[in-house]
């Protein structure tokens, strides 16, 4: 066991962000917040909903921890997703799902448009229309 935690211990010190990093991270997601803030402008909220027709979609946008799905020019869906999903807004949602709706509760995963990597998975949460 202890031939184990040293190991780790270095890993996980090697996955840390340094300062400057963080303050990067921090002003990259702030700018991100502000986009999606100005998406979202002149909208107003509505009450939350399980399930969107994966048809209605006309554009996915990927948020730090939001997911936008824009149905129309005077309706957005905003998800909330699970903690730990740090898309970028570059990352591409893909979905594996017999049914021909997005819910809250499916497991998206994101991949990195420039690459094709996958970058994470997140778990969506329920669905807030925004509309005008």
């Amino acid at each position: 066991m202890k031939y184990l935690v040293l190991p780790l211990a270095l890993v996980a010190t090697g996955c840390a962000l340094t300062p400057a990093q963080q303050q990067q991270q921090a002003a990259a997601d702030a700018k991100q917040h502000a986009e999606m803030s100005k998406q979202l402008a002149g909208l107003t909220p509505g009450k939350p909903i399980s399930c969107i027709r994966m048809r209605s979609v006309q554009h996915v946008k990927t948020y730090p921890g939001t997911i936008l799905f824009k149905v129309s020019s005077s309706r957005i869906y905003r998800n909330d997703v699970s903690m730990g999903c740090n898309a970028s807004r570059d990352d591409v949602l893909v979905t594996r799902t017999t049914m021909a709706q997005y819910c809250a509760g499916d497991i998206v995963q994101l991949q990195d448009r420039n690459t094709g990597m996958m970058t994470g998975s997140c778990g969506l949460g329920e669905f807030i229309p925004y509309t005008k």
